[in-house]
């Protein structure tokens, strides 16, 4: 009985409770393996994240039990496609999902793989369902160099295919990470912009073609930061979206 408690101690510590996949601490600890046992030289491999587009709005019309089996599903079919290839599979935090490949290989091709088997649909109790995803990676070399580079930087590189929109797939490279910078400074700056009266509308009339009289108007909004500058619409408009600023907005 003992044994048996402590097997199930560790492996509640390594996985993750829901979708029994790893979780971040025990992915961590089995890509710093992977580097320790390439030392000297870097090892090879890559690391992928993958993000849920649409889980939250699932999660809010469907209610967390519907999410939860969804959650599940995407488990199943990502601990199935890296039990087939030898890769690596864990969940990190709510609807985001890692997969680590420990060997060399054209990442673009196996990740879209991914994709497509996560947009199968999924038949729940509460009716038909389907799952939109984006993933973005990092390989090991000079520029990851250890655990936690890696991992920042397939963090980039998944913001990056976020913004390009679902099923888009990136890689890291050093642009990202200006870019990275860049969209934290707006979403900082975006906290206190209302308070500090920062936005500016502009009302572009609608006019009557026939009978040359204004019926309506677009209200555009402008914003002015001092550490930023002036900042486009299509920059600080999806961000708050995306955190709900929108809306008082």
């Amino acid at each position: 009985d003992r044994a048996e408690a402590g097997r199930r101690s560790d492996f509640q510590a390594n996985h993750d409770e829901l979708t029994e996949l790893a979780n971040a601490r025990h992915l961590k600890s089995r890509m710093a393996m992977h580097y320790e046992a390439a030392r000297p030289n870097y090892p090879k491999g890559a690391l992928a994240l993958i993000k849920l587009e649409n889980f939250k709005v699932i999660n809010a019309i469907f209610g967390p039990r519907a999410g939860d089996a969804v959650l599940q599903a995407v488990a199943r079919r990502l601990q199935e496609f890296a039990d087939q290839n030898g890769h690596y599979a864990a969940r990190l935090e709510s609807s985001t999902f890692a997969l680590f490949f420990p060997m060399p290989l054209v990442m673009e091709e196996p990740l879209q793989q991914v994709l497509a088997r996560l947009d199968e649909q999924l038949h729940l109790e509460e009716g038909l369902l389907e799952l939109r995803a984006c993933a973005g990676y990092a390989e090991c070399g000079e520029e990851t160099g250890n655990v936690e580079a890696l991992y920042q930087c397939a963090e980039f590189a998944l913001t990056s295919a976020r913004e390009a929109g679902c099923r888009a797939v990136r890689v890291y490279d050093r642009r990202m990470d200006t870019q990275a910078r860049r969209r934290l400074m707006i979403i900082n700056e975006l906290e206190m912009a209302q308070k500090r009266n920062e936005f500016t509308l502009f009302y572009q009339p609608q006019i009557n073609v026939r009978s040359g009289r204004v019926i309506g108007a677009e209200a555009l909004i402008r914003w002015e930061n001092p550490r930023l500058g002036s900042v486009m619409p299509d920059e600080f408009i999806p961000l708050a979206e995306q955190n709900g600023q929108i809306l008082s907005m």
